[in-house]
């Protein structure tokens, strides 16, 4: 069993969707800016939104500890800055290398990112399987429930809650995809396919893609921008998700 504490400080989501027989294996990275507040005005960037990648790591890392002692913005705009679709079959293995290789390139690299796995079903194997190479992967027990519940893994949630997360921010706004993306089509057809079906008997509802269609992509999203959101959500409720307006002093003198 691992006990999995996720980065407060973390720039980037990656959220893996893993495939079976008849489903490729998706991957989608999601950026989070961080906000620089006059308390930082000592730095060469004007205060206000930054992506985490036009800021050197050193910068970022002190940005992150004012905003973890003060607080920060709520609500930022969230950015999928990459979706993946891996060829139909193949094997995990390969799976676990696409996904160091990745998690190798800038500019995950050198930024706080966190690892968000789909283990549901065959899912478990392979997160074992990331976790002895090396990868502090952070499992996700996908249920039609509830009740949402920490496990030794990481965390199990409806359904209901990881779509609505991502139709939330879709609808709102704060989420973006770049059309650039060349997986942008397919993530469009896969959220135009996507169904929500209540039965009439229990009121029960349940997520999934028309007859037919995939819905990988739209996981892979969903597991990423859902992560985000209810691991920080209980840092900004209780700092009310505002900057206080803070004094700074430097030598002496107050700003």
């Amino acid at each position: 069993m691992y006990r999995v504490h996720p980065p407060y400080d973390a720039a980037y989501y990656i959220g893996v969707d893993l495939g079976q027989t008849n489903d490729s294996t998706a991957i989608a990275v999601v950026e989070e800016p961080v906000y620089l507040h006059r308390i930082n005005g000592w730095l060469p960037f004007d205060p206000g939104w930054h992506a985490p990648d036009a800021l050197p790591p050193e910068v970022l890392a002190s940005v992150w500890q004012t905003m973890l002692r003060h607080g920060r913005p709520h609500g930022p705009t969230l950015r999928a800055r990459h979706l993946e679709r891996l060829p139909l079959g193949t094997n995990y293995v390969d799976v676990v290398a696409r996904v160091k290789t990745l998690l190798a390139t800038p500019p995950l690299v050198d930024r706080p990112t966190c690892l968000v796995v789909d283990i549901t079903g065959v899912g478990r194997g392979v997160y074992d399987l990331m976790r002895r190479s090396g990868l502090d992967a952070i499992g996700i027990s996908i249920h039609g429930g509830s009740e949402l519940s920490v496990t030794g893994e990481g965390w199990s949630t409806p359904k209901r809650d990881l779509i609505s997360a991502t139709q939330v921010r879709l609808q709102s706004g704060t989420l973006q995809v770049a059309v650039s993306l060349p997986e942008t089509a397919t993530l469009i057809h896969e959220l135009v396919n996507y169904r929500v079906k209540i039965d009439e008997r229990t009121a029960h509802d349940s997520y999934n893609a028309r007859s037919g269609q995939h819905d990988d992509l739209v996981l892979a999203l969903c597991l990423a921008v859902w992560f985000r959101d209810t691991w920080l959500r209980y840092y900004d409720d209780a700092l009310n998700g505002n900057m206080p307006e803070i004094p700074v002093v430097h030598n002496g003198r107050r700003f």
